[in-house]
């Protein structure tokens, strides 16, 4: 709202990961959550996925061999509104 004076700030620590999976997917959906159950007003909840490109096709959240190899890579958010 444009009367919330607060400054909000919201860390993520990972503590364990695969190597295989990116941990930002994860963290997005944690800081979310979080501030859903909070009295924090949130314009929420919102999701997150990451878009790959190899050899001309889409990848729906890439591994991180793919992330690394990739002609594109995209992290997209949003909320159901935007």
């Amino acid at each position: 709202p444009k009367d919330y004076r607060n400054d909000v700030t919201l860390n993520n620590m990972v503590m364990s990961v695969d190597p295989e999976c990116r941990p930002e997917l994860v963290a997005m959906i944690g800081a979310a959550i979080a501030t859903c159950i909070s009295d924090i007003p949130f314009d929420g909840p919102c999701a997150m996925t990451q878009v790959g490109m190899i050899d001309g096709e889409f990848i729906i959240n890439p591994s991180q061999e793919q992330w690394k190899k990739g002609d594109l890579n995209l992290t997209v958010a949003s909320t159901r509104e935007k």
